[in-house]
């Protein structure tokens, strides 16, 4: 009688785990070539918890444009659709954190709040070693965000938003980061090319035939941001 061996999966890493392997994130060119280290002080709950654990990936997503933009140094044309794809890219950002700060401001509404001292942790703070000055596009990203969730917790904490409306708040903004680290990796997918690991001399390749950067997974609130991207590229 044949017996049959089940692989088990492995088990997925735990918070404390993902938090470890995403401390300080680091290039993968460290070692090899010049690299520069940016710090970044947290000032919200909310984007310090979610950074904790993905902050490695969103380095890697932008890494990648990093090696993209390598290849195509040489083409200033190129260059600027990448250029304006991430320009894009932000500002599909601002416009999902411009309506998280609409609905604080209704919230308030005239509203007077009390003046709290509000106590931020010594910890919350990363520092990203990388290859390419496009990461202070991320940084830019990051500190935006963080600035935004930072004034709508001083409203929850000063008593003028309740729990439900919190949780929302934490919800958008959570899909509004993750969605433009997202982005990139799908934009940079080489699956929608040759298959196999990413290859930036694939992705400049297939862009030299022609083909353009593009956005196929956005919010609605994005729509005319989208549209006036595709007709400049």
């Amino acid at each position: 009688m044949t017996t049959t061996t089940q692989t088990q999966k492995p088990a997925r890493p735990t918070r404390k785990q993902l938090i470890e392997q995403n401390a300080n994130p680091v290039s993968r060119l460290a070692g090899t070539q010049k690299t520069f280290s940016i710090s970044v002080q947290f000032h919200s709950d909310i984007m310090f918890g979610f950074m904790q654990t993905k902050q490695a990936t969103m380095l890697a997503g932008y890494e990648r444009m990093a090696a993209l933009k390598r290849m195509l140094s040489r083409e200033p044309k190129l260059m600027a659709q990448v250029d304006s794809w991430l320009d894009t890219n932000k500002a599909i950002v601002i416009a999902q954190i411009t309506e998280l700060t609409k609905q604080r401001e209704a919230i308030l509404d005239g509203k007077m709040m009390a003046e709290l001292q509000i106590n931020v942790p010594e910890t919350y703070e990363t520092t990203f070693e990388a290859s390419h000055p496009v990461v202070h596009k991320m940084i830019e990203i990051i500190e935006l965000v963080d600035e935004q969730l930072n004034l709508s917790e001083q409203v929850f904490f000063a008593g003028l938003m309740d729990d439900i409306s919190y949780a929302k708040l934490r919800n958008d903004a959570i899909v509004a980061i993750r969605g433009s680290v997202d982005r990139i990796f799908k934009v940079t997918s080489p699956g929608n090319r040759t298959g196999g690991r990413f290859n930036a001399k694939n992705l400049a390749d297939w862009m030299r035939e022609g083909n353009k950067l593009a956005f196929t997974d956005f919010p609605q609130i994005a729509t005319e941001i989208v549209q006036k991207h595709r007709e400049a590229a």
